[in-house]
């Protein structure tokens, strides 16, 4: 009787746990932290996890990077220019693991030429 217990608590709390257990894990995300140049820092990856970054702008730049240990990574896309006016940027973040994230940089109200 006492095994069935012991059986039926553990199971209870192992219930009670897993919500909590799983609202740890963070899921990626990526954002832009500058404009001149161009940085992206990200988050919420795996451990050493190699992520291929791809910046939309005019044209299209990649770079491969791998994570820290805290699944963190940031990358300057240096000399892409852009109209901050006329084109927007996006960044897409795909890690091996299958994780992926994107961002938009909104595109400011620019007055007229």
């Amino acid at each position: 009787m006492r095994t069935i217990f012991v059986s039926s608590l553990v199971a209870v709390v192992a219930t009670l746990a897993a919500p909590a257990i799983t609202a740890g894990a963070q899921r990626p995300s990526v954002r832009f932290v500058a404009r001149d140049p161009i940085t992206v820092r990200a988050s919420g990856f795996h451990a050493r996890e190699r992520v291929r970054v791809t910046l939309t702008a005019p044209e299209r730049r990649v770079r491969l990077v791998r994570t820290t240990a805290a699944g963190r990574f940031t990358v300057v896309f240096a000399s892409v220019s852009y109209d901050r006016c006329t084109e927007g940027l996006a960044v897409m973040a795909r890690g091996a693991r299958g994780g992926v994230a994107t961002a938009k940089l909104p595109q400011p109200q620019c007055a007229p030429a």
